[in-house]
């Protein structure tokens, strides 16, 4: 018991003061904060929201018709590559990922107008997605992995 009254809001709870009646607590609630996420965990959250879900129109395309145009594919792989690559650490991606966005904008406009064909252009267009995507995730493993690299900082303060 505390050899002290204690004030009105405060614990009488190991002989002094309001804090120390809340340690016990304040030590289940840091028990119940589930671990960091694993650098696996970061990866595979990573390669889904930074890889696959902006590839969602032409996996919706492919779902709902069949078949992806050309056109499609050549515009989605324009974005895809630049967007990819001005998020990579690697100054090689994103000089790659710069001329193949180029080259396939211009497929792209190429094959809007009308009754005009690039080429291989689907063939052209899904080898820059799976090659960018494979560089990336490839960069993106040792970021998450082998760095331990968090993908989500929302709330975490920058070191």
């Amino acid at each position: 018991p505390p050899t002290t009254a204690s004030a009105p809001g405060e614990s009488p709870c190991r002989g002094s003061g309001r804090r120390a009646g809340f340690a016990e607590a304040d030590a289940a609630r840091k028990r119940r904060i589930p671990p960091r996420a694993s650098g696996g965990q970061n990866f595979l959250l990573s390669i889904f929201l930074h890889l696959i879900l902006p590839l969602a129109p032409v996996i919706l395309e492919l779902w709902f018709t069949g078949t992806v145009t050309e056109k499609t594919m050549t515009l989605a792989a324009s974005m895809y590559t630049i967007a990819i690559g001005v998020s990579s650490r690697n100054l090689a991606l994103f000089g790659l990922a710069i001329l193949l966005s180029i080259f396939l904008a211009a497929a792209f406009g190429y094959a809007a107008t009308e009754g005009n064909s690039v080429p291989a252009g689907k063939f052209i267009s899904a080898g820059a997605i799976l090659s960018v995507f494979f560089l990336h995730a490839v960069e993106r493993y040792k970021r998450h992995v082998v760095e331990k690299q968090d993908f989500l900082r929302f709330g975490k303060e920058e070191n």
